[in-house]
């Protein structure tokens, strides 16, 4: 016989079962820059605590970062105390401070 014709062999990436739980290079990969996300979104939502304090308004960070579940797709959560005159300053603060990172401002009334 002559040589065989090429062959193309697929290794998995993952496999399940047998015992075997690894991660996929994609899972490892998403993991990796949630993980970095998550602390762009730590430093930046305590930036905005801080000057939200400074301007006298109450506010707290709520919702998937600070309950666990904050994932690569995620925002942050601002809770602010302040009257409706107040909302678009305290809005303008969170914006300044989160540098384009996504964010949902959930003002309550004073």
């Amino acid at each position: 016989m002559g040589p065989s014709p090429v062959s193309c062999q697929v290794q998995p990436t993952r496999v399940v079962g047998e015992g075997y739980m690894g991660k996929s290079r994609i899972e490892t990969v998403l993991e990796r820059r949630t993980d970095q996300k998550k602390a762009v979104a730590v430093e930046r939502s305590l930036a905005a605590l801080s000057a939200l304090e400074r301007a006298g308004i109450a506010a707290w960070i709520v919702g998937s970062l600070v309950k666990g579940g904050f994932s690569f797709h995620s925002d942050v959560d601002v809770l602010v105390q302040c009257s409706p005159e107040e909302e678009l300053r305290a809005f303008k603060i969170v914006e300044a401070a989160m540098h384009g990172f996504p964010f949902h401002l959930i003002p309550t009334c004073n």
